[in-house]
């Protein structure tokens, strides 16, 4: 196995990790938004400690995610957080 291919792997797993928090969000907040008034208070608290735990784990994985990249790219995406794109390379 090539290196590249160990590295698809690895995002595609990582991808369905997010991919399945985002659904968990997602069903969540569309529960509250369609269901609020006849959700019980305990309900509705679950499913806002639900949001909030799959939101935190999601910026667990990404933090992890950026600390795994090379500085260029670190560097790319603080200019871009800045709006300053002069200090990308081409």
């Amino acid at each position: 196995m090539e290196a590249s291919e160990g590295f698809d792997e690895s995002a595609a797993v990582m991808a369905h990790g997010l991919l399945a928090s985002v659904g968990i969000i997602t069903t969540a907040a569309d529960t509250l938004r369609r269901h609020y008034e006849r959700l019980d208070q305990d309900r509705r608290e679950a499913l806002f400690d639900m949001i909030m735990m799959q939101g935190s784990h999601l910026e667990g994985v990404l933090k992890d995610m950026v600390r795994g990249l090379s500085p260029d790219v670190i560097e790319a995406l603080s200019a871009l957080r800045r709006n300053d794109t002069s200090n990308l390379r081409a």
